[in-house]
Parts: structure tokens; sequence; C-alpha cells
């Protein structure tokens, strides 16, 4: 059981766009859960091609395991085309699917039911961004914007991003935005840890978040989901005009501080 997200937002700076990966890092089965990192890349064997797709998934981990090592498997034989990893994807969905759908028939045959859904996420030179969601029998699906598997999307999750993702925003606010889902949903839902993995799709290349920067995204979500919560105690129209003048004035406190930085 997992919650697993993926959105598309902007770099900070050049504003060019990129996705962010985000997955929470529990493992749990019936009686047990432990600590296990959902998000892989790809190709891992090529190593004259560098890691440019990002791997999730969500469900069984022995499956999922198996649909990695295939993919890499086929990443490694066309290499030569990862250079645009966007039409690699659109153009290889129907093969990529195909794999997962074998599999799964195979183990069928066998009487072992088996759950699994994939993200493949990429975003190419030109800027095009792709997220290809495949699940058990080999259907497939590509989001633009915004994609979301694993348990914790039925408890919460969808619903969370389903309100709070807005198009084109920073990176920065999508990680603030995705630790507060996760967060959020793991308060309810057992099977989602409140540990986070986080990665960045951008020009061919993978990234993962340094430390400093999911730190002051964590400070930062606590805050907003603080004010949120004031935010909705404060019904009453004058008490809240109150409170935002007193965030206005905290604001324009922090601008005038970085001015004179």
């Amino acid at each position: 059981m997992t919650l697993i997200l993926a959105l598309s937002c902007c770099e900070g700076k050049s504003k060019k766009p990129m996705l962010l990966i985000a997955a929470d890092r529990q493992a749990s089965s019936h009686y047990t859960k432990t600590e296990t990192t959902k998000i892989r890349y790809l190709p891992e064997k090529n190593m004259d091609a560098l890691p440019s797709i990002v791997f999730a998934a969500a469900g069984d981990a022995y499956i999922a395991d198996e649909i990695y090592d295939a993919f890499d498997n086929y990443l490694s034989q066309h290499s030569d085309e990862l250079n645009d990893v966007f039409n690699f994807l659109n153009y290889n969905r129907i093969k990529l699917s195909d794999i997962v759908g074998n599999i799964y028939v195979k183990y069928k045959n066998r009487g072992y039911k088996s759950d699994v859904t994939i993200l493949l996420c990429g975003c190419n030179n030109q800027y095009n961004q792709i997220i290809l969601q495949i699940c058990n029998e080999g259907l497939n699906m590509i989001h633009y914007n915004y994609c979301i598997i694993g348990m914790g999307s039925l408890t919460g999750g969808e619903l969370l991003l389903n309100e709070l993702f807005y198009s084109k925003q920073d990176d920065y606010d999508a990680v603030v935005l995705a630790c507060l889902i996760i967060n959020l949903v793991s308060k309810i839902d057992l099977s989602v840890g409140k540990g986070i993995d986080l990665v960045s799709c951008i020009n061919n290349k993978v990234r993962v978040l340094p430390e400093d920067e999911f730190n002051e995204a964590k400070k930062r979500l606590d805050n907003n989901w603080s004010l949120i919560k004031k935010i909705w105690r404060y019904h009453n129209y004058n008490l809240l005009i109150d409170e935002l003048k007193k965030m206005r004035e905290l604001i324009e406190a922090i601008e005038q501080k970085e001015a004179n930085n």
C-alpha cells in the first residue's frame, strides 16, 4: 500500500517545465510495516546513459520488481532513443504496457492475484513532460498535469490534489503540496507512512531533492497548514479580517528584510 504523486510544475528560477514525483516510504503487509524506497530510475543497467526516467510503483512489490527489471532490459536495448524521453515513452507506451500485461497474465495463470500500478515519468530537452500510467492488465493512460496512485489516493489524496493543485506552480510550491498531501493522508491511513521521497525530472535528467530544500519545504508546510486551520476557525468575518491584517504585516516585514539584504 502506498501513496505516489506526480505533479507538473516549473523550475523556480528558469521557469522551465518539470515534473515532481513524491512517494511515502512505508511498505506494509498483513502484520508488519517497513521503510522502503518506491521511486527508482531508468535506465539502470546501461551506464552510458544517465537515468532520465522515474519509475514508481504502487501495489505488489514482487511484481513491481519484475516489471522494473523487464523495463530496464527493454530500455538498455533502446538507449540511443533516450535523448528524448517524452517521445520515447509516447511511442513505446504500447510495448511497455504489453510487458506489464504479460507479467500479469503469467502470474494469473499460476493462480497468483497481483495488483500493481506503474508510473513512468520524464521531461525532455524541449520541456515536454509526460506521466505514463500503466495498470495490471496493461491498460495505459498519459497524464500531463498530475497523477496520483496507491491506496492513499482513496483515503483523501485524490480529493486534496484535485482541490489544491494549480497549473504552472513553481517547484517549491509543488514540493510543499506533495508533502502536505502525504502528511495529511498518513494521519488517517495506516498504509501510508510519513517518510517522503522526492525527485524531479527536467532536461532529460533525474534529480533528487537535497535535504536542506526538503527541510525548508517541511517548515513551510507546517506553517501553511496552521494558517489554513486558523482561517477555517475564524469564520467570524471581523476575526478573519484581523488575522489577514496580521498576515499582511508579517509578509511586508519579510519582504522588507529581503530587500535590505
